[in-house]
């Protein structure tokens, strides 16, 4: 018998050792039987179709129909990767009458302005700065409403030309000063009396 160490010598170690050699010997003897039952069995024998399963049947389709569509998929079939959408064939636009010089053409928007329920633009018409509340009229054009864009303009004959009047945002330069001077804020003994 093999000499174990003294550590290995106590009774639940050995019972440990023991019982790991027999799971191996029962591993090694389930994967020889596995190997001899795939080598030694044979596979079922193969079912043939019933006769009734390839027997032919005749197939009656109705006669197609002539559609519109049917010349539109010869032209431009459904899966080839030169297809593309079909051209939209609108009518066309009317070019908008000319009516001579529009005053929107000369004003600027300088700012926009709301309190409660009312609202407005202050515009600059011919270098004169007006007032102008949602729903008033600048010559032929009515102020509809205002968005974060501008002013949104419509006319007053005819409701579905608008017009925007975009809103002129302010630049406004930084102050110069030396490097390094940095500007402290102004307090109440500073002020001017």
């Amino acid at each position: 018998m093999i000499a174990l160490p003294p550590a290995l010598q106590s009774g639940l170690l050995r019972q440990l050792l023991l019982l790991s050699g027999l799971l191996l010997a029962a591993l090694a003897v389930a994967v020889l039987l596995g190997a001899i039952l795939v080598i030694t069995r044979h596979p079922p024998p193969a079912i043939p179709p019933a006769p009734s399963t390839l027997a032919e049947g005749s197939i009656e389709l109705p006669a197609p129909t002539p559609s519109e569509d049917a010349g539109e998929m010869l032209v431009r079939p459904l899966f080839w990767n030169t297809r593309r959408p079909e051209p939209e064939a609108g009518p066309a636009e009317e070019p908008a009458p000319v009516l001579g010089p529009d005053i929107l053409d000369n004003v600027r928007l300088l700012g926009v302005f709301a309190a409660g329920d009312s609202a407005g633009i202050i515009i600059n018409v011919a270098g004169q700065r007006q007032r102008l509340m949602v729903g008033e009229q600048l010559q032929q054009w009515t102020l509809q409403g205002l968005s974060a864009a501008g002013a949104n303009f419509v006319a007053s004959d005819d409701a579905s030309m608008e017009r925007l009047l975009p809103l002129e945002h302010a630049r406004v330069k930084p102050e110069r000063r030396p490097p390094g001077q940095i500007q402290e804020p102004a307090t109440a003994d500073d002020s001017p009396e």
